[in-house]
């Protein structure tokens, strides 16, 4: 399960990054290899701190889900293991019905359990990462913008070869991460400070 959330976070963020055509050129603006650069989308999801927070938050959600399962998997186990030892020796047919129908619960419990977990994580993934998705096309398209690039190519789906100096897909990581770091201090500066209408009368 962890992998298919991975691949599914890092798919949208390549779809969304094929290529960027910018208008609006700046005038004046630096221009490398006739106005076209290449951006690492994958690398550049996987590397912004960002998308590790949220990636954190899926693990533990996902940690928490796997270890309910296999309770209930143990449960399980343990209930079909008792009636084959006992049904040998129960003489009332009713109760080892009313096993067999605990057992049929428990299973029952453990695919909603799973049908559910995975409708919640995929809720959760949409929600963390759709605001993430959004920063790295922004930032995509400011840098294209701000540098006077015409066209930003996504490197792993269309690029079969280009020049050093072309890939600026450090600069989106560290602009993104940059910004990030700047946010956070700002909320715990904002947290830290005392209320001002809390002063003394």
């Amino acid at each position: 399960m962890r992998k298919v959330i991975a691949t599914g976070i890092v798919g949208c963020v390549i779809a969304c990054g094929l290529a960027v055509a910018v208008s609006g050129r700046s005038q004046g603006g630096p221009t490398i290899a006739g106005s076209v650069a290449v951006v690492d989308t994958e690398r550049v999801f996987e590397e912004y701190t960002e998308t590790q927070k949220a990636q954190k938050v899926l693990d533990n959600a996902l940690s928490t889900l796997e270890e309910r399962g296999k309770e209930l998997d143990d449960e399980i186990r343990a209930l079909e293991e008792r009636l084959t030892k006992q049904r040998l020796f129960i003489e009332d047919e009713s109760k080892v019905r009313l096993m067999e129908d605990d057992i049929r619960q428990k299973r029952a419990d453990l695919q909603d359990l799973v049908r559910l977990g995975q409708e919640a994580l995929a809720e959760k993934q949409d929600e963390l990462t759709e605001p993430i998705l959004q920063e790295i096309r922004d930032t995509i398209r400011t840098v294209g913008e701000d540098d006077g690039f015409d066209l930003l190519l996504e490197r792993r789906l269309v690029v079969l070869y280009h020049r050093d100096g072309m890939d600026i897909t450090d600069r989106i990581i560290t602009l993104l991460n940059d910004a990030a770091a700047a946010k956070a201090g700002e909320d715990a500066t904002a947290t830290s400070e005392p209320d001002a209408s809390g002063g003394d009368e």
